[in-house]
């Protein structure tokens, strides 16, 4: 009589419970299902873009064509020459190239009472004073301070550095700067000024702090002498 009783209890759950999961698995059938989207996030680099590659075809490189803004020559003022290269600092991404010593196009003129004329492939001019001095400089062979003002140079654009904040506002600019090299090669900081500013204050500064950071330099072939510096601060487009 038990057997008979838990039986039927046994039958009757088993038939409510499929009962139960029939109807449940019908009602859900019905009902639509929701697809919640997944959220994209973009993180923005500033960095060249990249184009994507394709099965099939070649690899393209994005090439940067870096446009030369043409530099013009500033009006020469009364016993100062500027020469035209200047010292300019590019912000790129190749690597740096070596700079190059080219020889002087023009003879050096016979000392007079102007400042000495150093050849125009030169980025630093040299003022010299007249009087004794004239003598020592006839002595000076023309290629030694040629290769001495080049030196002078390659040692400040090796160390020069482009503002953080200029470059953030993309401030560009040319800062003339005059200085004085002592007979031991050390910059007199009371000498150095800026002749024709850039435009920008932060441009101006870094390139007197450069000039100044660097030194002293060798000591100049001929005594002390005055130095005027064209410094060029450029952005690569």
């Amino acid at each position: 009589m038990r057997n008979l009783y838990k039986r039927a209890v046994i039958s009757i759950a088993s038939t409510t419970i499929l009962h139960a999961s029939i109807f449940y698995t019908l009602n859900e059938s019905k009902q639509p299902q929701i697809v919640t989207p997944k959220a994209v996030e973009i993180a923005l680099f500033d960095m060249p873009k990249v184009e994507k590659r394709e099965e099939n075809k070649p690899k393209t490189e994005e090439k940067f064509i870096v446009k030369e803004k043409p530099i013009q020559k500033p009006k020469p003022l009364a016993k100062e020459k500027i020469l035209p290269k200047p010292i300019t600092k590019e912000e790129s991404s190749e690597p740096k190239t070596a700079v190059e010593q080219k020889q002087p196009s023009q003879a050096q003129e016979k000392p007079s009472a102007e400042p000495i004329k150093i050849a125009k492939n030169d980025s630093a001019s040299m003022i010299q004073e007249p009087k004794d001095e004239q003598k020592a400089i006839s002595k000076v062979a023309p290629n030694e301070i040629e290769n001495y003002l080049f030196r002078v140079r390659e040692k400040i654009e090796e160390n020069l550095r482009y503002p953080l904040l200029a470059k953030r506002l993309k401030l560009e600019g040319e800062s003339i700067v005059v200085f004085e090299i002592l007979d031991d090669g050390s910059v007199r900081e009371s000498s150095i000024r800026i002749k024709n500013s850039s435009g920008h204050r932060s441009l101006d500064e870094k390139a007197t702090e450069t000039i100044l950071g660097v030194s002293p330099f060798e000591a100049p072939p001929n005594g002390k002498m005055a130095i005027i510096l064209p410094v060029v601060f450029k952005l690569n487009r």
